[in-house]
C-alpha cells in the first residue's frame, strides 16, 4: 500500500511538470475551441498511460523478482514456519488483474488533480504571459490543520478506548498515523520555512532564502513531494523499530535460555520441524564422549489445542536448576522452576496465554496425548519465542510419561571445566557423527544461526522499503525539476545580474536540502509513532507476544541524517538543468 501511495505521489508530480511544460499549449488548445472537459481528459489520459507502461513492466519484472525471491527466502520460511519444498513460481493471473487494476487505478488518481489545475489555464491569462500552477501561500492550511485534529481524536480513541482498540482499530490508527503525517507535513513546512526566510536574511545568505521562497512559493506541489518522501522514511522508521526490537529481545532470550557449550542437532544448523529427530538412547553416548559433564534433551511436538497447533516443547530440567534462566516478565520465578522440575506441571508461553483468553489465570491446561485427553497443572508463564502459535514447556520426565516419546531434536551439551569445545566437537563428529548424521554447533554458532534466520524473515521488507525510498527521491527530482520550468524566466534574470552557474545550482542544492530536511524531521515522528503501536498494541494482539522498543539514537540520528544527504544528492540534475540554462533562452522564456 505504501508503495502504491509512492506511485501515485509520482504520478502526480510528473503529471505536474507535464502541465508546466504546456501552459501555453493549453492556453492555445483553449483559444481553438477545446473545452475544460477536453484538456482534463488529455491529462488524465497521460496519467493512465503511465500507469499502463508501469503495469507491463511492473508485471513483468515482479515475475522475475518473485522466483528470485523464493529461492532466496524458501530457507527462512521452512526454517522458522513450514517445511516448503518449491522449485518454480505459480503465476495467478486473477492476482496480477487486481495487481494491474489497482495500479492503474492509483496513477489515474494522481494525474486527477493536476488535470484539474490545468483546466483553470485560460486564454488570456497565456496571452498575457501569466499562466501558472502555483498554490503558494494560499494553500490550505487551515483544512490540514482540521484533518490533522481529526486524526488526532482517531488515535486517542483507538489507543484507549476498548471499542476500538482491536487489532482493525489499531491497523486503521496506522493508516491514519500517516494521513496525520502527511496532512502535518505543508503545516511543518510553512513554519520552518518562513523560519529559516528570516534566518537566510539575517545571515546575509540570500541563496538560502530564494530556495526557501521557491518553495513556498508552490507550497501546495512541494509538500505532497515532502509527503511522500515523509511517508517512504516513516516505515522505514517503523521497521527499523520492530526489527531492532525483535531481534533485540530474541537476543536477550537466547542469552538467557542457550546456556549450553555445545548444541547438537541431525543435519541442521538448528533444529527445525523439517528436521529429523534423534533416538533418546544417544544420550549414554554423548556423556561418554571425553570432555562432556552433562546433557540435556530437548524435544518439540505440534500439539492441537482449541483449533489451533501448538508446539509442546520438552526438556530436562530435573538436574540443571543452577543452569536454567527460564524468563518471567515479572521476574525469576524459583519456586514454579523447581515445581517443574520435579513434574508437577507446565509452562506456558505468553503468546499461547494471549491467543487463548481462558488460560489466562487458569490451573490446568487441557492437552491431546496418545492416551487421550490430559490436564495437566500450569505452574506459571514464561516469555518464550518458540513457536508463533503457542508452547507448553513441560519436564522430560513428565513428558516420557504422559506423551510416550523417546525422541529428542536437540541434545545441549555442558562441557567439563577446561574442557575445549572444539575439541569435544571433532570427538563427537569422529565417533558419532557421520552414523547418526550429526550437525554439532557452539553456542554461539547456534545463536548466530538463529538471529540470520530472523534478519532474513525481514530482508524482504528493508528490500521494498529501499524502492520506496527510491521512488519517493524520484519524487523530489520532480519537483525541483518543475520548479526550474517554473522559474525559468527568473533564474535568466539572475543570470544577467551576475548570477554564476554555481551560484544557480546551489539555490537548488539548498532547496533540495530543505525538502529533506522537512520530509525526515516529520517521517521519525511518525515513524516512532508507526513503531509504538505496532510493537505495544498491535504485535501483542497479532503474536501474544509482549516485546519492549529498543532502538539506538545513534542509528536513528544517521538515517536522518543519511536521508538528508541523499535528497540533496536527488537535487544534482535539476541544478545542472538549471546552472546550465542558455542566458539568451531563458530570458526570452515564455
Amino acid at each position: 500500500m505504501v508503495v502504491l501511495l509512492m506511485g501515485m505521489f509520482i504520478v502526480y508530480n510528473t503529471v505536474t511538470t507535464l502541465v508546466y511544460q504546456r501552459l501555453r499549449e493549453i492556453g492555445i488548445l483553449r483559444m481553438v475551441g477545446v473545452t475544460r472537459l477536453g484538456v482534463a481528459g488529455l491529462f488524465v489520459a497521460e496519467a493512465g498511460l503511465l500507469g499502463l507502461c508501469g503495469v507491463l513492466v511492473g508485471v513483468t519484472g515482479g515475475y522475475f523478482i518473485g522466483r528470485m525471491t523464493i529461492l532466496r527466502y524458501l530457507a527462512s520460511v521452512s526454517s522458522v514456519f513450514v517445511p516448503v519444498s518449491v522449485n518454480y513460481a505459480a503465476f495467478d493471473w486473477k492476482m496480477v488483474a487486481r495487481g494491474a487494476a489497482m495500479g492503474l487505478a492509483v496513477s489515474v488518481a494522481g494525474g486527477l488533480w493536476p488535470a484539474i489545475r490545468a483546466t483553470r489555464i485560460t486564454p488570456l491569462e497565456v496571452l498575457h504571459f501569466k499562466p501558472s500552477l502555483s498554490m503558494g501561500k494560499g494553500s490550505p492550511l487551515g483544512r490540514w490543520g482540521a484533518l490533522v485534529a481529526l486524526c488526532g481524536v482517531y488515535l486517542l480513541a483507538a489507543l484507549f478506548w476498548p471499542p476500538l482498540n482491536v487489532v482493525p482499530g489499531l491497523t486503521i490508527a496506522m493508516l491514519t498515523l500517516l494521513v496525520c503525517g502527511i496532512a502535518l507535513t505543508p503545516l511543518f513546512m510553512r513554519a520552518f520555512l518562513g523560519a529559516a526566510t528570516r534566518l537566510m536574511g539575517r545571515m546575509k545568505n540570500p541563496l538560502g532564502r530564494m530556495a526557501a521562497e521557491n518553495i513556498l512559493r508552490d507550497l501546495g506541489r512541494s509538500a505532497m513531494t515532502v509527503a511522500a518522501f515523509m511517508v517512504a522514511l516513516a516505515v522505514m522508521f517503523e521497521i527499523y523499530l520492530f526489527m531492532n526490537s525483535t531481534r533485540t529481545e530474541v537476543k536477550n532470550w537466547m542469552t538467557e535460555v542457550l546456556t549450553a557449550d555445545l548444541l547438537v542437532t541431525s543435519s541442521s544448523n538448528f533444529a527445525t520441524r523439517s528436521s529429523m529427530p534423534m533416538s533418546g538412547d544417544l544420550t549414554a553416548q554423548f556423556l561418554a564422549v571425553p570432555g562432556v559433564a552433562d546433557l540435556m534433551q530437548v524435544r518439540g511436538e505440534f500439539n492441537d489445542y482449541d483449533h489451533s497447533r501448538i508446539v509442546v516443547m520438552s526438556v530436562n530440567y530435573t538436574g540443571r536448576l543452577k543452569e536454567s534462566r527460564f524468563h518471567f516478565r515479572n521476574g525469576y520465578d524459583r519456586p514454579a522452576v523447581e515445581a517443574f522440575a520435579r513434574d508437577e506441571g507446565v509452562l506456558l508461553s505468553e503468546n499461547i496465554v494471549a491467543r487463548h483468553p481462558q488460560l489466562r489465570g487458569a490451573k490446568t491446561i487441557e492437552l491431546q496425548t496418545p492416551e487421550g485427553k490430559q490436564r495437566l497443572p500450569i505452574l506459571g508463564v514464561i516469555v518464550d519465542y518458540v513457536s508463533e502459535t503457542g508452547a507448553v514447556l513441560i519436564n522430560r520426565g513428565l513428558y516420557l510419561k504422559t506423551f510416550k516419546d523417546n525422541l529428542v531434536d536437540t541434545f545441549y551439551l555442558y562441557l567439563q571445566p577446561g574442557a575445549q569445545a572444539a575439541d569435544v566437537r571433532r570427538r563427537i563428529e569422529s565417533l558419532l557423527g557421520d552414523e547418526f548424521n550429526l550437525y554439532v554447533l557452539t553456542n554461539r554458532e547456534f545463536r548466530d544461526s538463529i538471529l540470520g534466520a530472523v534478519d532474513q524473515m525481514f530482508g524482504l521488507a528493508v528490500s521494498l522499503e529501499l524502492l520506496t525510498l527510491f521512488i519517493a527521491l524520484i519524487g523530489i527530482i520532480n519537483n525541483l525539476m518543475a520548479n526550474v520550468i517554473d522559474h525559468t524566466r527568473e533564474i535568466g534574470v539572475l543570470r544577467s545580474l551576475g548570477g554564476t552557474r554555481s551560484q544557480i545550482a546551489g539555490i537548488y542544492f539548498i532547496q533540495s536540502g530543505l525538502l529533506g530536511f522537512s520530509g525526515a524531521f516529520v517521517g521519525s515522528f511518525v515513524g516512532y509513532g508507526l513503531g509504538w503501536i505496532h510493537m505495544t498494541r498491535l504485535s501483542r494482539m497479532l503474536s501474544g507476544w509482549s516485546m519492549d522498543m529498543h532502538y539506538s539514537f545513534t542509528w536513528i540520528a544517521v538515517i536522518f541524517v543519511a536521508a538528508v544527504i541523499i535528497s540533496i544528492a536527488a537535487g544534482l540534475f535539476p541544478a545542472r538543468k538549471a546552472a546550465s540554462l542558455p542566458l539568451r533562452e531563458a530570458l526570452k522564456y515564455e
